[in-house]
């Protein structure tokens, strides 16, 4: 039998290898944050320069921040300090994968997809039994997303 140092509670000899991994689980999880820290506060120059130059890095400015405000757990705003340059980067790549563009509707990004024949081509008295408005709800269910822009607009992303 062995007693918990910090809370005085017996651990039966069964129950030991358990309690050992739990300790060395935190351990590392402690380890880790502390050199994620340790990176943040290191990178913070070079996030504050990166935040400064971020039209430089994006498309679209003001898509990207409400990407970020809508699927990041820290804004824009609150980088320097909490998040690593590479975190920045990872974040800059992921939105420039995803993001489709701006466009008067969530239909009209739909509709300039199948004009573009993106999901093959349908010419003739066929194209007429496309129902657009149901594709439009079909794919914004999985596929893609949308977030409203200034001016009516939508900001079109892909859900992948």
């Amino acid at each position: 039998m062995f007693t918990n140092t910090e809370t005085g509670e017996k651990i039966q000899d069964k129950d030991y290898a358990y309690h050992y991994r739990n300790a060395q689980r935190t351990i590392k999880v402690a380890a880790a944050k502390a050199a994620r820290l340790i990176v943040v506060d290191e990178d913070r120059g070079d996030v504050a320069q990166a935040v400064e130059l971020i039209g430089d890095d994006v498309q679209d400015v003001d898509a990207f921040k409400a990407y970020v405000e809508n699927y990041h757990v820290v804004s824009i705003e609150d980088w320097v300090g909490n998040v690593t340059l590479d975190e920045v980067a990872e974040i800059i790549q992921g939105f420039e994968d995803v993001f489709a563009g701006t466009w008067q509707s969530e239909r009209d990004y739909t509709e300039e997809m199948l004009a573009e024949g993106i999901f093959g081509e349908v010419e003739g008295t066929l194209s007429g039994y496309i129902d657009a408005e149901s594709l439009t709800r079909d794919l914004f269910i999985n596929d893609f997303f949308s977030l409203n822009a200034p001016g009516g607009l939508v900001w079109v992303f892909h859900n992948c």
